[in-house]
C-alpha cells in the first residue's frame, strides 16, 4: 500500500501488515489532477516545497496540500489519495487496488470528503442547496467511500468543515436514499451492510454513474465481498458477472426481483438478459428485504450452462399455460405507511415463459419441459400471501437469452400510444406480460387444439387459397386462437383499463402467416398501481361487474366518454387493414372534442405553449377509488 506523508509528501511503499494510522481522501475527478507518475518524475528526497514548484502548475495540487493539511490536523500522519497512490500503467496494481479498495476506506481512521461544487455558505439540508445536488453524491465510487468508512468528514471547495456522516446522515438519507442506520445514525446504533438485502445494496447505485462502463460494476466490489478480476473492455458484461460472483457466496434471491415497480415504457429499450442489465432496474427495490414463505423451503439457484437452475414457489397462470410465477422469499418492508405484518405480507413473484411459447421453426433444440425465458419486460410484480398458498416448490431451469428463444409468435394486434406531446399517459402494466410498442405475443399452443371451433367464424378466402395453391375442400387454418389483452393506463383523469378481446386464426402458406381476426374493445376505471394478480383473477372469472366501465360516446365505436367530463373522450382506434389479412393497429388517444381533436401537426405549428406537468390525482374517478377485495382472492379457483 503506497501512502503520502502529509508533512513531505514523500510517497512511501509500506507492508500490509505494517500500515500506520492514516487518513484517506474520497473526491470526484477533475482536470490536470496528479498522478502517480508526477511524483515518481519528482526528486523524491525534496521538501515538499521544492516538489510543489514542479506540480503547482496542476490544479489537483490545492487539492492534495488541502487534504494533507486537514489529514494532520486529525494527527494523522499519512494520507492515501487514489489519483497518485495507485501505478495505473500496472494493470495488476490496478487490479489489487480496485479489489482492496473498500478495506481501505474501511480501515483508514478518518475519511475526507471533500466537494469541490460545494460552499459552505449555504443551509445544507435546503431541498435546492449545492450539498444535495453535489457530484459527488452521482458518482459509482464514492458509494463505498460513504459505506465503508465509520468516520466520513465533509469539507466545502475552501476546505472548510460541512459536517459528519453521522451528523447529516438525515440529509444524506434523502439523497442517496441509503437508511441512516447504515451510515451510522447518532440515533441509533449501525447496521451491519451485510443486514441490506442485495436488491436494496443495488439500489443505492442505481442512479450513480462511472466514467467506464465496467465500473458501475468494479466500484461495488467491496460492498458485496467479492473479488473478481478486471477485464476493461467487457463493456456491461460486467455487470452481469459480478451478479454471477454473488449468486455463489448468497443464497439472497432477492436479485432477481430487478424491474420491481420499473417505468413501463422503458422495458422496450432494454437488451433481454437473464440477470439484471444494470443498477438502474434496482432503483425501487430499497425497501426490499428478506421474507418467510411459510409453508415452502427458502429458495435456492445456481447457475450452469443453460442457465439459472432455480428452486422455489410455483404458481402457474390459470389462463395462459405457458406462464408461470416464480415467488421470491422477499418483499417490500413496508407497505404504505404500515410495517409489514403477518396478515399484510407481499410477496414478490417473476412471470416466467414456458420456451414451448417460442417459434419452433427458429429453435435447434426444441422446446424442453421446465425450461423457461425472462424476457425484460417479465418485471417483478407483488402478490398475496393467498396466490402463494396455490403454488407448489418445483425446480426449473431459466434459461440463458439467445436470439432463438427471443422469437415469440406474434398476434397480429399491435398496441401504440398517440404521440403528441400533451398527452401525456403512463403505461403502469400489461396482462398477461407483454412487450410494449410492437405486436402481441401468442403465448398459446400451437396449433390450437380449439381450431376447429374457432375457425368458424371466419368466412374461407376462396381467392387467396387458390393463390396458395390449397383446393377447395383443403382445410386451410393452420392455427386459431382466441384470448385477451388487459392494459392499464395512468391518464391526466385518472387510471383506466383497457380490455382487448381477440380471435384470430393463421392461414395455411409456406410464406409468413397470414392472419385474419377480430378485435373488440372495452375500458374499465380501475384506480390504483398495477397489480397482476388483480388482472389475473380478472381473466379468470371474467366478471367486471364491480368495475365502472366508460360508456361510448356517440361520435364512434371505440370513442369513450372520461369520466363526467364530456369535453375529453379516449378513443381507442382499431386499425385493421382493407385486405383482410395483416396486423391491427391498435392506437390510443384522448380527444379534446372541444378543440377539434389537435393533431400532431397542429401542435407542432402552434408551438410548445401549453403547461407540461399534470395532476397526478385520481379524485375525480366516480368510483369510490378502491379496489373490489374479492378480485385478489383466487382461493375459488385453483388448478
Amino acid at each position: 500500500m503506497r501512502l503520502l506523508e502529509t508533512e513531505t509528501m514523500h510517497m512511501l511503499q509500506i507492508p500490509d501488515d505494517e500500515v500506520p494510522r492514516y487518513a484517506i481522501l474520497s473526491h470526484t475527478w477533475g482536470h490536470d489532477e496528479i498522478f502517480f507518475q508526477d511524483f515518481s518524475r519528482a526528486d523524491p528526497k525534496s521538501s515538499v516545497t521544492s516538489c510543489s514548484k514542479n506540480l503547482r502548475g496542476k490544479l489537483g495540487w490545492a487539492k492534495i496540500e488541502g487534504a494533507c493539511q486537514k489529514a494532520l490536523d486529525f494527527d494523522c500522519r499519512y494520507i492515501w489519495v487514489d489519483t497518485c497512490c495507485i501505478d495505473k500503467s500496472s494493470s495488476s496494481e490496478l487490479q489489487e487496488a480496485i479489489n482492496s479498495m473498500f478495506r481501505w476506506y474501511k480501515d483508514a481512521y478518518i475519511c475526507l470528503a471533500y466537494l469541490a461544487d460545494v460552499s459552505s455558505h449555504q443551509h445544507l439540508d435546503a431541498k435546492r442547496s449545492a450539498f444535495r445536488k453535489a457530484r459527488w453524491f452521482t458518482r459509482g465510487w464514492t458509494l463505498q467511500e460513504l459505506l465503508a468508512p465509520e468516520e466520513v468528514i465533509f469539507f466545502d471547495q475552501s476546505w472548510e468543515i460541512l459536517g459528519s456522516k453521522h451528523d447529516l446522515c438525515e440529509v444524506i438519507e434523502a439523497i442517496t436514499g441509503i437508511e441512516a442506520v447504515y451510515l451510522g445514525s447518532i440515533h441509533s446504533f449501525p447496521r451491519r451492510l451485510s443486514k441490506a438485502s442485495v436488491a436494496e445494496k443495488m439500489s443505492w447505485a442505481a442512479e450513480r454513474e462511472t466514467t467506464r462502463k465496467e465500473d458501475i460494476a468494479y466500484c461495488l466490489l467491496g460492498i458485496f465481498g467479492i473479488y473478481m478480476p478486471m477485464l476493461y473492455g467487457e463493456g456491461s458484461r460486467a455487470f452481469i458477472r459480478l451478479q454471477e460472483e454473488i449468486m455463489k457466496v448468497t443464497d439472497d434471491n432477492s436479485m432477481l426481483c430487478w424491474g420491481y415497480k420499473e417505468d413501463f415504457n422503458n422495458w422496450r429499450r432494454e437488451t433481454a438478459t437473464l440477470l439484471a442489465p444494470h443498477p438502474g432496474t434496482f432503483r425501487n427495490c430499497r425497501n426490499i428485504g428478506p421474507l418467510t414463505l411459510d409453508g415452502f423451503t427458502y429458495p435456492s439457484f445456481l447457475m450452469n450452462q443453460k442457465g439459472l437452475s432455480v428452486t422455489f414457489p410455483v404458481r402457474p397462470d390459470q389462463t395462459h399455460e405457458h406462464i408461470v410465477y416464480g415467488i421470491l422469499g422477499c418483499g417490500p418492508k413496508i407497505v404504505g405507511n404500515v410495517e409489514r405484518g403477518a396478515n399484510t405480507e407481499p410477496f414478490l413473484a417473476i412471470p416466467l415463459v414456458s420456451t414451448r411459447a417460442c417459434d419452433g421453426k427458429n429453435r435447434h433444440r426444441g422446446p424442453q419441459n421446465d425450461e423457461y425465458l425472462r424476457p425484460n419486460w417479465c418485471r417483478a410484480v407483488l402478490v398475496s400471501k393467498a396466490f402463494l398458498m396455490q403454488a407448489k416448490t418445483q425446480e426449473l431451469v431459466i434459461r440463458r437469452n439467445s436470439e432463438d428463444d427471443s422469437s415469440f409468435r406474434r398476434l397480429p394486434i399491435a398496441f401504440g400510444l398517440s404521440p403528441i406531446p400533451t398527452q401525456v399517459y403512463d403505461v403502469l402494466g400489461i396482462y398477461p406480460p407483454q412487450p410494449l410498442g410492437a405486436q402481441f405475443n401468442s403465448l398459446c399452443a400451437y396449433p390450437s387444439p380449439r381450431k376447429a371451433k374457432l375457425q368458424r367464424k371466419f368466412q374461407r378466402p376462396e381467392g387467396l387459397l387458390q393463390r396458395l395453391g390449397l383446393k377447395k375442400d383443403d382445410d386451410w387454418i393452420e392455427h386459431a386462437e382466441s384470448g385477451q389483452r388487459m392494459v392499464h393506463i395512468d391518464f391526466p383523469s385518472g387510471a383506466l383499463l383497457i380490455v382487448l378481446d381477440y380471435t384470430a386464426v393463421t392461414v395455411k402458406s409456406r410464406l409468413l402467416p397470414l392472419w385474419d381476426h377480430m378485435v373488440s374493445c372495452r375500458v374499465f376505471e380501475l384506480p390504483g398501481a398495477f397489480s397482476l394478480e388483480l388482472l389475473h383473477n380478472l381473466a379468470i372469472t371474467q366478471n367486471f361487474v364491480q368495475l365502472q366501465e366508460l360508456q361510448r360516446s356517440h361520435a364512434g365505436n371505440n370513442m369513450f366518454n372520461i369520466m363526467d367530463n364530456f369535453d375529453f373522450s379516449l378513443e381507442v382506434e382499431i386499425r385493421k387493414p382493407d385486405h383482410r389479412f395483416g396486423i391491427s393497429d391498435v392506437i390510443v388517444f384522448v380527444t379534446d372534442k372541444s378543440n377539434k381533436g389537435e393533431t400532431l401537426l397542429e401542435w407542432i405549428i402552434k408551438g410548445d405553449k401549453r403547461p407540461r406537468e399534470r395532476s397526478r390525482s385520481h379524485a375525480r374517478l366516480s368510483t369510490s377509488g378502491r379496489k373490489p377485495e374479492h378480485l385478489f382472492s383466487p382461493a375459488d379457483h385453483s388448478m
